[in-house]
């Protein structure tokens, strides 16, 4: 969890993070139950109605989780707070999964090999 919160950060820093608030979309900021890794962020669910049923983009994602709300969580709390966090690892393999498609589309990494030193080391 700490390494997530770890990249979650590092891409807000690098000003690479995913749009949070608004569907990256339309605009609107009502309710986000997609995240689109090719546009950046959430998409609200008339976009994602929008889109039709199939062909799904495999860069768009449905959670069962409220991954928003553990993206948010990871910005507004320090590292520090990050260690004790302890996510079911489903939601933890979830993140971890839409932060490497995410990673590996907008900076054009496919390997982090800094991750398995942290998660190995």
């Amino acid at each position: 969890t700490l390494v997530l919160g770890y990249q979650v950060k590092a891409l807000q820093l690098l000003g690479s993070g995913p749009q949070l608030d608004n569907c990256v979309l339309c605009g609107c900021n009502g309710s986000h139950p997609g995240f689109s890794v090719r546009d950046g962020g959430v998409i609200c669910r008339d976009c994602i109605k929008k889109l039709g049923p199939e062909p799904m983009d495999p860069l768009i994602c449905e959670p069962d989780f409220d991954i928003v709300g553990i993206l948010k969580y990871f910005l507004e709390h320090p590292l520090k707070s990050l260690e004790t966090l302890a996510l079911a690892d489903p939601v933890e393999a979830g993140i971890q999964r839409l932060l490497r498609q995410y990673i590996g589309y907008h900076l054009d990494i496919r390997d982090l090999k800094s991750e398995g030193l942290m998660i190995d080391g």
